[in-house]
């Protein structure tokens, strides 16, 4: 390999130098997360089901990164009473960790918009099933979901 050749990528995990510093001020958003994803590994050559796999996967460790790197330090600095430590636990429980629409969403709309797939015709984002259910996808469609 040339030396000016740079070497792909095995892992997305993001080293401290490589996570922007409004990421430490506020936590990133499921998009900017899959942005970053799409950058380090676009797996544009791998079929969408793999691609897409593979994007969460890449998504998954640049999120346990920059978690890392902002909570890490907030726990090691230690709590002074029990109600701060279950505060601090809730925040990162349920404000931090994205949701499975937010980054599936995403995901999918990346994946999707390298690929053949047509929403409507491949899968269906968001649809209102039975009881106004709202899943994140549907595959391959609402009208073959309702069809079964």
């Amino acid at each position: 390999m040339l030396a000016d050749t740079p070497v792909p990528r095995t892992s997305c995990r993001l080293d401290d130098a490589e996570i922007p510093a409004a990421w430490r001020a506020k936590f990133p958003s499921g998009a900017d997360i899959i942005r970053k994803a799409v950058e380090l590994r676009s797996d544009a050559s791998l079929y969408p089901d793999r691609r897409l796999l593979r994007r969460r996967e890449c998504e998954f460790e640049i999120f346990r990164s920059v978690e890392l790197a902002i909570e890490l330090p907030n726990i090691t600095a230690g709590f002074t009473s029990v109600d701060g430590f279950i505060a601090r636990a809730q925040t990162l429980l349920h404000d931090a960790r994205p949701g499975p629409d937010d980054r599936s969403s995403c995901t999918l709309a990346k994946s999707s918009s390298r690929s053949d797939w047509c929403e409507g015709t491949q899968f269906a984002h968001q649809p209102v099933s039975e009881d106004g259910k709202t899943p994140a996808f549907l595959f391959p469609s609402i009208a073959a979901y309702y069809e079964a």
